[in-house]
């Protein structure tokens, strides 16, 4: 990714221990002990309390009550934060049964963590409709659960995580004006979000389409018109569209005042693989076994046919040589040759298109 990662106007900022649930005495001295928890990094203990706290809280108050709300998204967060306490896996020094057996596990925490954010979403949705932003909120939240940043999802998890942004971006734009700061960040977050995927037409029209907006939006906006227009930049050098990418550094050219050209980004597009060569190397039985081993990854640059055929491959420079003692970057190039990719549609034709792909590698630690 180019310029996602320094996007911090998207990061929800939770401060568990400042939400006030419970607002009547009843309740103080549960409260107290669950901020304790969470001060003190016991979130398991805390999850335990604020469910005894919302079975409470249920007998008391009516259903369609705020405080309900806020608690069941307490304990979507804190289900997350028991869920990246649970499983510590290394993934350079690599045993494999006990990653996969970790894995296992970690599989099984995320779906208390979607359980619990589905329960938070159905009951706003329910009771309280009108809290548009926090259901936006919360479904961002659980898409990035799903499908974290910097990562891919593929099949059920990829869609599931496109229709949570989905709505929320829908949800967002039909209650507030494009140009309110909730609806541009939903707006930036899914095109960001199919950018990360490889789908650079579906992330392509939702760039431009914030770029349009840049003579209404405020001056403290343009940084993020400057990424959005790279992000435009990158996505025409990937389809190879040399009239668009003239276009994109004119306008890049006029909001900075520089008349050197952009350097070339080339985007990441192993999203855009039929399958996950990388895990099918992982499971391969020669990689197995109890010996050290250290996993390391290079990215090879490839031309893809309109028909997802790998046409050309140039691994980067490295010295490295593969488990079984193979040049990593000859291997890299050879093997990359034969993969296959998703063919991609711009405005309802198949193209070629070019970008980076990772290689995933063992080598003796």
């Amino acid at each position: 990714m180019s310029a996602n990662s320094c996007r911090l106007w998207l990061v929800f900022i939770i401060v568990l221990t400042s939400s006030v649930l419970v607002a009547q005495p009843a309740g103080a001295g549960l409260q107290t002990q669950i901020t304790k928890l969470i001060e003190q990094k016991n979130y398991r203990k805390a999850l335990s309390l604020t469910k005894e706290q919302l079975k409470s809280e249920r007998e008391r108050i009516p259903v369609n009550h705020e405080d309900i709300g806020s608690i069941l998204t307490n304990i979507a967060r804190l289900s997350d934060l028991v869920s990246s306490q649970g499983v510590p896996i290394n993934i350079n020094e690599i045993d494999l049964s006990a990653f996969k057996a970790s894995a296992r596990r970690f599989d099984s925490l995320n779906q208390a963590v979607e359980s619990s954010y589905k329960e938070a979403i159905s009951y706003y949705e329910q009771h309280l409709p009108l809290s548009v932003e926090k259901i936006a909120t919360l479904k961002i939240e659980l898409a990035t659960k799903i499908i974290p940043p910097k990562t891919t999802g593929r099949g059920e998890s990829y869609e599931k995580a496109a229709a949570l942004r989905e709505s929320a971006y829908h949800l967002l734009i039909t209650n507030f004006p494009l140009a309110d700061e909730r609806s541009l960040a939903a707006l930036l977050s899914l095109a960001d979000f199919y950018e990360a995927q490889g789908e650079f037409g579906q992330s392509l029209p939702l760039y431009k389409r914030f770029i349009e907006m840049g003579p209404t939006l405020p001056k403290n906006k343009g940084a993020l018109i400057l990424s959005a227009l790279r992000e435009c930049l990158a996505i025409a050098t990937a389809i190879g569209d040399t009239g668009l990418r003239a276009l994109y550094a004119q306008k890049l050219a006029d909001q900075t005042g520089r008349s050197n050209p952009e350097p070339e980004i080339l985007l990441d597009i192993t999203p855009r693989l039929v399958e996950d060569y990388n895990e099918t190397y992982m499971r391969d039985p020669s990689t197995s076994g109890t010996s050290p081993k250290k996993m390391k990854s290079i990215f090879v640059k490839v031309l893809v046919s309109s028909v997802g055929k790998v046409l050309t491959a140039t691994a980067e420079n490295t010295q490295d040589s593969e488990l079984k003692g193979k040049p990593v970057a000859k291997l890299a190039e050879s093997t990359v040759l034969k993969w296959r990719f998703r063919p991609l549609m711009i405005a309802g034709s198949a193209t070629e298109y070019r970008g980076n792909v990772e290689f995933v590698y063992l080598t003796k630690s």
